[in-house]
């Protein structure tokens, strides 16, 4: 575990799950040694690493009152891993990772999560609302979750709240590819 870095987050128990537990989260110390160097190298200053979906789950929460409200269930796609979060007033119940080869198998895993008994008071019925953010989602592709699982996605944008430069609604990373910048917006809310 030297060559580890750890984040434990602690979970009491709760209405949809029966005991304390925890998520632990863990990276190589080599990946962050990668970061530093490339940081010292260019004069930035390392000051928080963080996972990707938990830092997008902070950007959403900070945007989306309703996240903060109820049974939350996100997703989060990124090159070809796949993870889902579900929160109970915005704080985490159970977190998964699936890394996939095919893109064709993200439908069954969303779907046997939602339908899991792993936790059986955590039921899709009781689903308050979703939210799905990542790198290069289309709007076909979330429209297919939706019809799919029968779950009303709702496209997490992180600059719904700000009044961006008029120039900024020519580019189409920040009209058609927002979703994709959801960690870094969490970030920044973290160190702003």
């Amino acid at each position: 575990t030297n060559d580890l870095v750890i984040q434990y987050i602690e979970i009491d128990k709760n209405k949809f799950i029966q005991t304390n537990t925890s998520i632990i989260i863990a990276l190589s110390r080599k990946y962050i040694q990668t970061i530093k160097s490339f940081c010292d190298r260019n004069n930035l200053k390392l000051k928080f690493i963080d996972n990707i979906h938990f830092a997008s789950e902070r950007a959403l929460s900070a945007m989306n009152p309703v996240s903060e409200k109820g049974l939350v269930f996100s997703t989060f796609l990124s090159g070809r891993n796949l993870s889902v979060l579900f929160t109970f007033q915005g704080k985490p119940l159970c977190f998964k990772l699936l890394p996939f080869n095919d893109a064709s198998s993200i439908v069954k895993f969303l779907k046997t999560e939602l339908d899991s008994n792993q936790y059986p008071a955590i039921n899709r019925d009781l689903v308050e609302s979703s939210f799905i953010c990542g790198e290069e989602l289309s709007p076909s592709f979330i429209n297919t979750l939706r019809d799919k699982l029968d779950i009303p996605f709702i496209n997490f944008n992180p600059f719904s709240k700000i009044k961006p430069n008029p120039a900024l609604f020519q580019n189409r990373y920040f009209s058609e590819k927002f979703n994709s910048f959801s960690a870094a917006a969490g970030i920044a809310l973290r160190i702003g």
